[in-house]
């Protein structure tokens, strides 16, 4: 007496122990420039990622984006920016700009794009208003992101297209 068809094999019931794949999210958004900028009615562009761990608690998000050294001229270095934005987005998030890049595919992106901006920080180049300035740094995380054909230049971002030069 056997038991069952001997040509079946019986699988043990699926369980909910495998955790799911981790969820990463990119988004490109803009929001007015504040300060002596606000002058010009241009806009600033910034990332908003998120990863689950433990920089992100709370469900909270970081934005990547890029600041000059002074708020006045001479306005220095462009320096690269990854700070935490709580889950209530502190209203510095603005208006998101294109799709929301969602799921597990999108972690090796995130990382990517945070290394870029540490390694850039080592050796940071001159702001220049027009660029390289604030967009071009954005502009600049997200082709080494990869995830830069995705994404056109949210409006009146000036110095989107401006290289960042030996970066």
């Amino acid at each position: 007496g056997g038991g069952g068809d001997p040509g079946t094999i019986v699988l043990p019931p699926l369980t909910d122990d495998d955790p799911p794949a981790p969820e990463c999210e990119i988004d490109l958004r803009w929001r007015p420039t504040t300060g002596i900028a606000k002058l010009t009615g241009k806009n600033h562009a910034l990332i908003r990622i998120k990863r689950p761990d433990a920089a992100y608690p709370d469900g909270g998000y970081r934005i990547l984006e890029g600041h000059p050294t002074f708020r006045v001229p001479p306005h220095g270095k462009l320096i690269g920016h990854n700070t935490f934005n709580p889950p209530d987005g502190g209203g510095v998030m603005g208006e998101r700009h294109g799709a929301i890049l969602r799921g597990s595919q999108w972690c090796d992106e995130v990382d990517a794009m945070e290394k870029a901006l540490d390694k850039y920080n080592e050796d940071p180049v001159g702001y220049d208003a027009l660029g390289p300035n604030s967009n071009s740094f954005v502009r600049f995380l997200l082709v080494l992101g990869k995830v830069d054909h995705l994404f056109d230049a949210p409006p009146d971002t000036t110095g989107w297209e401006k290289k960042i030069k030996g970066k």
